[in-house]
């Protein structure tokens, strides 16, 4: 939409509890469009475009924080007039969900980690290794880096989901890509976690190598006492492409939770947490 910063997808009735999700670095808000319509009525869902990714302007600053991008989608949805949210972050988008719930904790209602990435902030040479490894993807151009980068973020060969994110690394812009290169270098989400208050779940493809589960959910998970962790077998790194009914679901259950609290219905522990998702969904997807 032209007369805002940020270009979005909106989805459900004006009014209704907002479902926000956010998008990780080399995706855009169209990843998330099946699972907004998958939401049920009782919510409406708004899925905007980082800035400089699907027409959102660009931040001012080549080398940007987690909190520059927290920043400005705040104030975006202050534009909508939406005084609370869920929030729903994948990867990159993770991180900056969980940055607006630790400056922002009266106006998160829930949060929602999917394929969360812990961050490359934690030393010098982590941060370094990051820029790199980002600048050395985009040196190839478009139509090599969405041939190699893209089937690494899907778990298997399902043509559909694997061409949605070919699309989207072709349709990267450069600049606003290193611009969210700088921000998950620099950004650590371990800052975050002490402080946020939100009732959250992390949710990770067990066949994630990008940000494995070992590596990156779990440890966060176990940061977030209390925290609902749920891995779900044979997905990638972009659950909102892979399989959207599976995420739609994850998120109508977070975002309406029982007025009593519910019996424990899980397959396994995970770290302490309540673990892994329900045997239901393997058939949702």
């Amino acid at each position: 939409m032209s007369d805002e910063p940020l270009t979005y997808v909106r989805t459900g009735p004006p009014g209704a509890p907002a479902v926000v999700c956010l998008h990780g670095i080399g995706s855009n808000a169209d990843a998330f469009r099946d699972v907004l319509d998958l939401l049920p009525p009782t919510h409406q869902g708004i899925a905007p475009n980082l800035p400089g990714y699907g027409g959102s302007a660009p931040l001012p600053t080549t080398r940007p924080t987690v909190t520059d991008y927290a920043t400005t989608l705040v104030t975006f949805l202050d534009r909508l007039s939406l005084p609370r949210w869920h929030l729903v972050g994948s990867s990159l988008g993770a991180l900056i969900a969980a940055t607006i719930a630790t400056t922002h904790p009266d106006r998160v209602t829930s949060l929602l980690l999917t394929a969360p990435t812990t961050g490359s902030g934690r030393t010098p040479q982590t941060r370094q290794a990051e820029l790199d490894a980002r600048a050395d993807l985009i040196a190839l151009g478009p139509e090599k880096m969405a041939e190699t980068r893209a089937p690494q973020l899907i778990a298997g060969d399902a043509p559909g989901p694997l061409h949605a994110a070919q699309e989207a690394t072709r349709a990267l812009d450069p600049t606003a890509y290193m611009q969210a290169a700088h921000a998950l270098a620099s950004g650590d989400i371990f800052t975050c976690t002490p402080h946020i208050q939100a009732r959250t779940m992390v949710v990770c493809g067990t066949a994630d190598t990008v940000a494995p589960p070992t590596v990156h959910a779990q440890p966060i998970s176990r940061a977030l006492p209390g925290s609902e962790l749920v891995l779900l077998p044979d997905l990638g790194h972009v659950i909102e492409l892979e399989s959207p009914t599976t995420l739609a679901t994850l998120i109508t259950r977070h975002t309406t939770p029982p007025p009593e609290p519910r019996a424990t219905s899980c397959i396994g522990v995970v770290g302490g947490h309540r673990g892994m998702v329900d045997w239901h969904l393997r058939a949702l997807r």
